[in-house]
């Protein structure tokens, strides 16, 4: 699943690897901020991935 920082929570992010559902997300910057603060990892994500999204979404409007 590749979505917007609107689907960034936590919360959706482990709903969807309870569900086996791969995703890329990009993290929002509070969310960065965090997680620094925390010490955690950040969660997988590729740029060029996220990119294509764009394309995908463009035919639908």
């Amino acid at each position: 699943m590749i979505a917007d920082k609107t689907y960034s929570s936590r919360g959706f992010r482990g709903y969807l690897r309870r569900r086996g559902i791969t995703h890329m997300i990009p993290e929002k910057s509070d969310q960065q901020r965090h997680r620094h603060r925390h010490g955690s990892r950040p969660p997988r994500f590729d740029r060029q991935t996220y990119r294509r999204r764009n394309t995908v979404e463009r035919c639908f409007n």
